[in-house]
């Protein structure tokens, strides 16, 4: 669903080609804060334009390149409008799951195991957080070329995201200084009968 609303907000703003549209992702950090990867969006792209939700505007050759130029269609716009409202009016909660199910199952792994790929954790968020900042400052100096300032709420959706992986790397961390010391417990009572 996000990549659709991403791709067809873009297209709501002027008809792109499949490269334009990956470049504004990348800018944006999708790949952080999305899982949108670059590859999706040309998969995105075909799926929308069979569902007649975009078209092929133009076409365009540049030396042995095509650049196709895609445009949003009013059922498309419809579309992006209704994922733009249910995206708004839709709680979601930040939950690490993956890590929440494997801490379940603790003991099932060596502990110097489980602390290295804590340590692991720790390390790919801390990158994620130097990422994120430097996105911020990136964005902010885009933003400001082209407006007269940032909007408000762009200021506070960099903070909200920046607190999330502060709390998880502050949750981690915790974590990991406390390992060596908690005691395995089975997670089902063995007595225990249904």
């Amino acid at each position: 669903m996000i990549t659709r609303l991403l791709i067809l907000g873009l297209l709501m703003q002027k008809p792109l080609s499949g490269y334009a549209i990956q470049i504004y992702l990348q800018r944006g950090q999708t790949d952080l804060w999305a899982g949108i990867q670059s590859g999706s969006v040309y998969h995105a792209l075909k799926k929308l334009t069979r569902e007649g939700l975009i078209v092929i505007q133009a076409t365009e050759q540049t030396g042995n390149r095509t650049k196709v130029i895609y445009a949003i269609t009013n059922e498309g716009k419809k579309v992006y409008r209704q994922l733009l409202r249910e995206s708004l009016g839709t709680p979601f909660l930040h939950f690490p799951t993956g890590i929440y199910a494997a801490l379940s199952f603790l003991d099932d792994l060596p502990r110097e195991e489980v602390i290295l790929a804590i340590d692991r954790q720790i390390e790919l968020l801390e990158q994620a957080l130097t990422r994120w900042n430097a996105c911020e400052k990136e964005n902010e100096a885009t933003l400001l070329r082209s407006l007269e300032r940032v909007p408000t709420y762009i200021h506070l959706l960099f903070a909200n995201a920046r607190q999330h992986i502060e709390t998880d790397l502050h949750s981690l961390r915790t974590l990991r200084e406390l390992l060596p010391t908690i005691e395995p417990v089975p997670l089902l009572p063995e007595d225990e009968a249904f």
